[in-house]
């Protein structure tokens, strides 16, 4: 399906970072998927009511949102962009850090002996020796005093274009398990799990590729179209805050076989929109709040995944009220209602929201963090065909 390649493309180093940048550098004032009231850690569906009673409780001075509608030419774009970061920023994003030692992201420069051998091996595999294209990547993880996944990845991909599925396997689960946070590493996984017929995990190592960079949809667009994996949507917020400062209605989603939505669907979607709004701005204004949800003082705004869970709270708390009411159900909020059960709404911010502005994001994560944000996307977002696709 997806086609590897020799190594893993070079990327830009964000905002200008070197080797050894850690969360302060970027913006990342640390990480907490969503301490604030601790106690309400198992988040059954009644905790979206306490989620948001105690956000409630904040928000007095807070002034009544105005929501203006997105422009047509801007109906497609997905992300709370100005909450989150403001694509010209580099961090405003704050996730509160479970690590004791701090969060860090290391960018390595390889030398030039690792800069000839791994050129060698390129070459080599060009020209299909794949032995000795072997050999050189084999001599660049030698020459490198710090471990660094290029060399190894570039051995798996040689045994996938040799066509030997099974050492490509294993080869890159070798990768996979010593560099988790290496997209690179689970993609070519999913591609050599499939080429093996491991269908089954091979859209689970995909599920991973996908978590660690939300924002390439390309990749998601080929997962999607493999029969044997099915890549639900994103839920975006009902509402966006631009930099200027002016919340925006995102488009209401018309359900299946409608025409069109209601005129009182319209009006208690706007209503939800603008509970979702009112919490975010009580953020922006209350150091108390983002202290109950941080989980520490907070005395700048930054967007976090604790906050979002929150706003999301609210936000589904005033649904279920009007669809007690006789609103028609939507089935993406329904979905997050089904997340809230499984004390998923912090992984869910973090994937549908703040990483596509912030794709380092991920990468600060502790691996209890991580593994929790790998299994939202596996049984939310990314995830085996349970029915149709087993028929191919």
């Amino acid at each position: 399906m997806v086609t590897a390649s020799a190594a893993a493309p070079e990327r830009a180093l964000p905002c200008g970072l070197g080797a050894g940048a850690d969360a302060e550098s970027i913006g990342v004032t640390g990480l907490e998927l969503g301490t604030g009231a601790q106690a309400l850690g198992a988040q059954r569906t009644g905790d979206i009511a306490a989620l948001a009673t105690l956000v409630e409780s904040h928000l007095g001075g807070v002034a009544e949102i105005e929501l203006l509608p997105v422009p047509a030419k801007e109906a497609s774009s997905s992300g709370d962009t100005g909450e989150v970061a403001g694509r010209a920023v580099c961090g405003s994003i704050d996730i509160t850090r479970v690590t004791t030692g701090g969060a860090r992201v290391r960018f390595l420069a390889p030398s030039s002996t690792v800069r000839i051998e791994m050129a060698a091996g390129a070459a080599s595999l060009e020209a299909r020796r794949w032995p000795e294209a072997r050999i050189a990547f084999a001599a660049a993880a030698a020459a490198d005093e710090s471990p660094v996944a290029g060399p190894g990845l570039a051995v798996a991909t040689s045994y996938a274009l040799e066509g030997r599925a099974q050492e490509a396997v294993v080869a890159f689960a070798d990768i996979a398990s010593r560099f988790a946070r290496v997209s690179w590493a689970w993609r070519g996984l999913g591609d050599a799990e499939r080429y093996a017929e491991h269908r089954g995990a091979a859209v689970d190592a995909w599920a991973r590729a996908i978590a660690l960079t939300p924002a390439d949809t390309e990749l998601a667009r080929l997962v999607a179209v493999d029969p044997f994996a099915e890549v639900r949507p994103r839920v975006p917020p009902p509402a966006l805050r631009d930099l200027a400062g002016r919340w925006r209605l995102l488009p209401l989603r018309v359900p299946a076989g409608q025409r069109a939505v209601s005129h009182e669907a319209q009006q208690a979607a706007i209503r939800e929109a603008k509970a979702y709004a009112r919490c975010k701005e009580g953020f922006r204004s209350s150091a108390a709040l983002r202290e109950a949800f941080v989980g520490r003082p907070v005395a700048d705004w930054r967007w976090s995944p604790a906050e979002e869970r929150a706003c999301t709270a609210v936000w589904l708390r005033t649904y279920q009220s009007h669809r007690d009411a006789g609103r028609p159900e939507d089935a993406g909020l329904d979905d997050l209602l089904g997340i809230a059960q499984r004390g998923y709404l912090g992984e869910r911010g973090l994937f549908d929201v703040g990483a596509s502005e912030h794709p380092l994001a991920p990468l600060l994560l502790d691996d209890r963090a991580l593994d929790r944000y790998f299994a939202f996307v596996a049984s939310h977002r990314v995830l085996r065909r349970q029915q149709g696709g087993w028929l191919f």
